[in-house]
């Protein structure tokens, strides 16, 4: 009798560690979840590009508006066909003082990094996006 009472007891030991093993796991799972829905991209991810791309491109990467945003705002936004080109009513893009004038109000990272509706008939990429954030996150810098 008392040999079953220690194998019962043994069995219940080994549920109860099994139990503990597997919440621990479920907890890391959770933690894995909330740190890949961060979207600064000196943690993580530039929301939903993917792994930790950002973080190596950023960690090496020196953007300024004259060696990397000009040119992207250049293409997407400042053309003559865009909202913020020459004569445009929604703001001229086409010199920094312009582009960091909505840098400062937290306009450009709203709708371009958060909301994701600029340019509106067009999605950047997502090395883009990852080059845009990390000139924000650099606090765009001009040169």
């Amino acid at each position: 009798m008392l040999k079953k009472y220690w194998i019962v007891a043994g069995f219940a030991l080994l549920a109860v560690q099994f139990e503990s093993c597997e919440n621990e796991m479920e907890e890391e799972e959770k933690e894995e979840v909330v740190d890949n829905t961060n979207t600064n991209t000196d943690t993580t991810t530039t929301g939903g590009t993917g792994g930790n791309t950002a973080v190596a491109y950023c960690d090496t990467a020196s953007p300024t508006y004259d060696n990397t945003v000009k040119a992207i705002i250049d293409l997407n936004c400042a053309t003559a066909s865009s909202c913020h080109g020459a004569g445009s009513s929604f703001g001229v893009f086409t010199s920094y003082s312009a582009v960091n004038s909505k840098v400062s109000t937290g306009s450009f990272k709203n709708r371009v990094i958060t909301q994701k509706n600029m340019p509106p008939n067009a999605t950047l990429s997502a090395t883009t996006l990852e080059k845009l954030q990390c000139w924000l996150d650099k606090n765009a810098p001009e040169k």
